[in-house]
């Protein structure tokens, strides 16, 4: 896919230290006079889900998946991590922590630094990767919050388009636009 590509390029090469999350993207942006108008208590509630993974050291985009429909985060798991090469430490809330996640990681020695689920011990490759758990380091993940509170800040947290391929365009075109400005950034300082 081109978007892929592009994203790619403006991302870097190496990726050490990566953050997977995912965030929702409002389908329409309606006016307060609008929600007054139609007598509605509430907001629309109508998102897409974007699934990310993050360079934390280069605060840049590397990955997306967009899903019309709400699903659990670790659906997108594997499709982004095929996506790019993660040289040391995958970085993820506790919706990323799977038994079949840690073993991926762990043949491609990839460490988690994934905060583990309550009362969960089960799983050879979980006990693995939580030997070289570091709540101190975990605490980066919080970089890709960062990273989608830049993206929503500047290009808006909703999506004007109507048609599903036109939504994944502009949500690829926002993390390319944003990896080329804090490209440029670092150029021009």
């Amino acid at each position: 896919m081109l978007f892929q590509r592009a994203l790619t390029l403006t991302s870097g090469a190496n990726h050490k230290l990566v953050a997977i999350d995912s965030t929702g993207i409002s389908r329409t942006n309606p006016s307060h006079h609008y929600i007054k108008r139609i007598d509605s208590k509430k907001p629309v509630k109508s998102y897409v889900k974007q699934s990310s993974l993050f360079d934390v050291k280069n605060k840049t985009f590397v990955a997306l998946r967009i899903r019309a429909k709400p699903r659990h985060d670790i659906k997108d798991a594997e499709y982004l991590l095929k996506r790019i090469k993660i040289q040391t430490a995958l970085f993820g809330d506790t919706a990323y922590d799977a038994e079949w996640l840690h073993e991926y990681c762990f043949d491609k020695r990839i460490q988690t630094q994934i905060k583990p689920r309550k009362n969960v011990k089960r799983g050879f490759y979980r006990r693995k990767q939580m030997k070289n758990y570091s709540e101190k380091e975990y605490h980066q993940r919080s970089l890709i919050e960062a990273g989608f509170g830049s993206l929503k800040r500047k290009y808006g947290g909703y999506t004007l388009a109507k048609d599903w391929r036109s939504i994944r365009n502009e949500a690829y075109l926002r993390a390319i636009s944003h990896n080329l400005r804090l490209s440029l950034l670092e150029i021009f300082n």
